[in-house]
């Protein structure tokens, strides 16, 4: 099979993490920082469990908010990060670029920068010291790959061979059943919110019809 070969009938999915975590400056930071800048924060692109993805990611391109000096960071080795100070949240484009031999187009993906504590885990965010983490799991998938990445998977295999790192740990914090046990939780606490306004509504119409008639 030539190099520039697609193996056809295949698609192989492989996992990154996209994310930022955060904390509030120290004095001796602020010292040094911009007097409007309250946290120190890191944008990065990382493998799951620690897998050196730069096998098969040449660079990540990360564009800043414009008010930053030289707002398009271009990362290309490991760690691909971006480590800066700043006051507010702002989305972040993400452009992943792969290595040449792979043959596959950049892709783009978008993260909100999260400096604050808030969310199902804010009490726990807030009893580390105020540290803000923020990530998010991704699968890219290559659909007929060509003979270069099949390879190269074939013969970097993690967890369970096929390229998902975390499908069949159930405890692992990125397992598809942790997901779906966050997903049941919301839709338990929407059903809530339902009966609750459900509730309040009964209510309402029986306090409008135990009032008198205007005369």
């Amino acid at each position: 099979m030539a190099p520039g070969t697609r193996v056809s009938k295949c698609q192989i999915s492989r996992p990154i993490l996209i994310g930022n975590d955060a904390k509030p400056l120290t004095p001796e930071e602020r010292v040094h920082a911009p007097p409007d800048h309250t946290h120190t924060w890191r944008i990065f692109v990382e493998g799951v469990d620690g897998e050196d993805i730069s096998k098969w990611i040449k660079k990540v391109v990360f564009k800043l908010h414009d008010t930053y000096n030289n707002s398009t960071r271009s990362i290309e080795s490991l760690p691909f990060e971006v480590i800066e100070t700043g006051w507010g949240e702002f989305d972040i484009m993400i452009r992943i670029f792969f290595v040449p031999e792979t043959h596959e187009k950049s892709l783009t993906f978008y993260h909100r920068l999260k400096l604050h504590p808030y969310g199902p885990r804010m009490e726990e965010e807030k009893a580390a010291g105020g540290l803000v983490e923020s990530v998010q799991y991704e699968e890219i998938v290559f659909n007929e790959p060509f003979e270069y990445t099949y390879k190269l998977f074939l013969e970097n295999p993690i967890g369970d061979g096929h390229g998902l790192a975390v499908e069949s740990e159930p405890d692992h914090p990125f397992s598809q059943q942790l997901e779906q046990d966050e997903a049941d939780k919301l839709d338990m606490a929407m059903e809530n919110v339902k009966k609750t306004i459900d509730t309040y509504k009964q209510q309402l119409h029986e306090l409008q019809s135990q009032k008198p008639p205007i005369s």
